[in-house]
C-alpha cells in the first residue's frame, strides 16, 4: 500500500481507528512480510491476543490484509495492494517461504501464463508458493 499513514489506511478502507489497529498495522508496513497470530504475538507482547485476533479478520475483511494459508495448515496475513476491496482481494503474487527462517514474503510474479491454461475448471482461488532461501538467510550462508 502506498499510503502516508496508517491512520490514511484505516480511514480509506472504512475502520475506526484505535490503539490497537494503529499498532498492528504499523507492524504489517514496517516489516514488509506475513504474520501468523502467533508470531504477531510474539512481536507484541503487551497486547491481547483475542484484539489481535479480532483485528488480523477485520483487516481480512475490509481488504487490508490477505490471508495466505501455509502448507502447514497456518494462516498468515500480509498487506493488501491498495486495490483490494471488502471482502474481495485482487492481490495477484506468489508466496515465497524460506526454508531457514521460515518466514513468508509476497512475491511479484506474472501470472499471465495462467490465462494459457487449457483445463476444463473453474478456478475460484490460487496459491502460490515458492520455497527456498530469501534474501538475508542467503547472505548469512554465503
Amino acid at each position: 500500500m502506498q499510503f502516508k499513514s496508517e491512520k490514511e489506511v484505516l480511514h480509506k478502507k472504512g475502520i475506526a481507528v484505535t490503539a490497537i489497529r494503529l499498532l498492528v498495522l504499523s507492524v504489517f508496513l514496517e516489516y514488509k512480510k506475513a504474520f501468523s497470530l502467533k508470531t504477531l504475538e510474539e512481536e507484541l507482547v503487551f497486547s491481547d491476543r483475542s484484539s489481535l485476533f479480532r483485528t488480523l479478520r477485520l483487516f481480512e475483511k475490509k481488504g487490508v490484509l490477505h490471508p495466505i494459508l501455509s502448507f502447514d495448515g497456518v494462516k498468515n496475513y500480509a498487506v493488501c495492494k491498495e486495490n483490494c476491496q471488502e471482502e474481495m482481494h485482487l492481490d495477484e503474487h506468489a508466496h515465497f517461504k524460506c526454508n531457514y527462517c521460515f518466514q513468508i514474503f509476497c512475491t511479484p510474479i506474472d501470472l499471465s501464463f495462467l490465462s494459457n491454461l487449457e483445463i476444463p475448471y473453474k478456478v475460484d482461488t490460487l496459491q502460490l508458493f515458492i520455497n527456498g532461501t530469501c534474501e538475508e538467510c542467503n547472505q548469512i550462508a554465503t
